[in-house]
């Protein structure tokens, strides 16, 4: 589910982007070492954790599940076109109410905030809710009951009269 509504995110950013010229990507496994090299900015997007709601009633184990997906802009202005504002702005505007594969609504803008500026480099961060239902699995001994004691019973060439 995580994996599919990230990709799926990272796809939508890309498309609302695309007239800024932005590189748009999961966020790196090693981000320690990541170094912005796009000449205009990129936009990382990762998952950072989901928040439960019990299951609606006590006959089900489905829950609601609230997904925080965070992305990051890195940007080498902050106010003209291709900036981090139009950016932030474009982002806000083109993902309120967008929905994720799997999603109950539309996307939630949480926050946007501002990071950091280093290395002629700003950093902001726009965080996105998406809300779905997490319907477990059955377990792998998915047989019915009734066949079980079907295939227990023994077979018979006994003739009743």
């Amino acid at each position: 589910m995580i994996h599919d509504i990230e990709s799926a995110l990272v796809a939508k950013v890309k498309e609302i982007l695309a007239p800024f010229g932005f590189k748009v990507e999961p966020f790196p496994d090693n981000p320690d070492n990541y170094t912005m090299t796009h000449p205009k900015g990129v936009v990382l997007v990762v998952n950072k954790g989901s928040a439960y709601k019990g299951p609606h009633n006590l006959g089900t184990a489905m829950q609601e599940r609230a997904l925080s997906f965070e992305l990051t802009v890195l940007v080498k202005n902050l106010r003209d076109h291709g900036g981090a504002y139009p950016v932030i702005d474009a982002l806000a505007f083109g993902l309120a109410g967008w929905k994720a594969p799997g999603a109950i609504f539309g996307a939630v803008l949480e926050k946007d905030t501002f990071i950091s500026r280093d290395a002629s480099v700003w950093t902001w961060i726009l965080q996105v809710g998406i809300r779905a239902y997490l319907i477990p699995r059955p377990p792998e001994d998915t047989d019915p009951p009734t066949s079980k004691i079907q295939s227990k019973q023994r077979e018979t060439t006994e003739v009743i009269e």
